[in-house]
């Protein structure tokens, strides 16, 4: 159990606001609340010397309505020391180890024409509803600079969130880098965010210099043909980052794409032919249907569960269409794609069917074991033979042959998957607190 005492707890609040980024700050902030507030459970501290942290977070704990993420497991009871007492968790609400990343709140990209048309209704917008008095010629300057200054800050704006809307591809776990180099190209995207970055500088620098122009404007007309000027220059500098913008639309797609998994969490993932029984087995590991999460190159995508032992989550990955053939018949784009899993895999379940009843001959399902050794090479691999409520005597004898420390499962039963558990939590390692 972990616990803090009142005086801390402003240490705590610190460690929050450091440890925040991206919306992180709410996610533990309401969590913490959430704990001050279950049923049945207490803060040690008397309200009166309630520290202000738990204050401020009862204050805003009712106006909060989405749920802390599932990584939170248990919560302590009132403590006889008069410590607050904190829940424990899976390492992620205090800036701790379970990373897992989503690429679903990419920026939207633009087309040109709609941002400059964004741009221009901003800009008469403002100008319209901006009250000036004075001369015409004073007048038609300000109305004018107010116009330029908010069509070049529109579109600066636009575009640089945009390019602060994509992640730092160099901090990204190894993981992630190799998909989307795969499916992408991340010195295409980096190309492509630099010559946007460059649009966006580039808008700012001419809408300062249309601003000083205007200032030596002579009459109202001289004051709109540099607005007019402003506005032409600044929309073909827009139009001809076209195809960057394109190429950024299509890959914010693609990024949106990929699995959201837990990429520090040890994690087994399962190979094999097609019908030898892999989901089962996830299902026989976890205890649950699969999770289905998107992968590039697949049809159906990579099937996820979880399971737990003495408090340390552990990932399990079947993975369809990928690891189930070989791989002389992949281009190299695919090849890249199964190397990404690498980065993640602590060890691999190799499944054969020496039943042969999923349609495949054990030769066949052999020679993709080879593929998946050298390509996985260094890691630890379990041979697992499923079916074996199939198996006569003497087909148990031919898989000893060439497998000798082949464990033997029916995982539509259960028979054998124990002592598989048991295999892996031995040589898997626990993920680093």
């Amino acid at each position: 159990m972990r616990f803090i005492c009142p005086e801390h707890a402003k240490i705590l609040h610190f460690s929050m606001l450091r440890k925040g980024a991206a919306g992180g700050i709410r996610t533990r902030v309401t969590a913490l609340a959430r704990l001050c507030h279950r049923p049945g459970w207490t803060t040690a501290a008397p309200e009166e010397n309630c520290p202000p942290i738990i204050k401020r977070l009862r204050l805003t704990d009712d106006r909060c309505h989405h749920s802390p993420p599932d990584q939170v497991v248990e919560a302590c009871l009132k403590d006889k020391t008069g410590a607050i007492p904190l829940y424990r968790q899976r390492r992620s609400l205090f800036g701790m180890n379970l990373q897992q990343l989503s690429f679903e709140r990419l920026p939207h990209v633009s087309e040109p024409k709609e941002l400059v048309n964004k741009a221009f209704k901003k800009a008469s917008d403002a100008a319209t509803k901006a009250k000036i008095s004075g001369t015409p010629l004073w007048v038609a300057r300000r109305r004018e600079s107010q116009r330029i200054a908010v069509m070049s800050e529109t579109i600066g704006k636009e575009l640089s969130k945009l390019v602060a809307g994509f992640p730092s591809f160099s901090n990204l776990p190894s993981f992630y880098r190799d998909l989307i180099e795969a499916i992408v190209g991340i010195d295409k995207i980096k190309k492509s965010l630099g010559a946007i970055h460059g649009t966006a500088k580039t808008v700012d620098k001419l809408g300062r210099e249309h601003l000083r122009k205007l200032r030596s404007a002579r009459s109202p007309a001289e004051a709109a043909a540099v607005r007019r000027q402003a506005y032409g220059r600044i929309s073909s500098l827009v139009e001809r980052a076209e195809d960057h913008l394109a190429f950024l639309r299509g890959a914010a797609m693609k990024l949106s794409d990929l699995p959201t998994i837990y990429v520090d969490t040890p994690t087994i993932v399962i190979a094999g032919y097609p019908n030898v029984g892999k989901t089962t087995l996830l299902r026989a590991l976890t205890g649950s249907a699969p999770k289905i999460a998107p992968y590039p190159f697949t049809t159906t995508g990579l099937q996820l569960g979880y399971f737990e032992h003495h408090h340390q989550r552990y990932q399990v990955v079947d993975t369809p269409g990928l690891l189930d053939r070989p791989l002389e018949k992949r281009n190299p784009i695919e090849k890249q794609a199964i190397a990404a899993l690498r980065h993640l895999a602590k060890t691999i379940v190799f499944m054969l069917d020496p039943s042969e009843t999923c349609g495949y001959e054990i030769a066949s399902q052999l020679r993709l074991f080879e593929d998946v050794k050298k390509t996985f090479a260094g890691l630890r691999i379990l041979t697992v033979a499923n079916k074996a409520d199939l198996l006569d005597e003497n087909r148990v004898r031919q898989v000893r042959e060439v497998c000798a420390d082949a464990i033997f499962i029916a995982a539509t039963t259960g028979q054998g998957v124990g002592e598989l558990s048991e295999k892996l939590l031995q040589i898997l390692p626990a993920a680093e607190s």
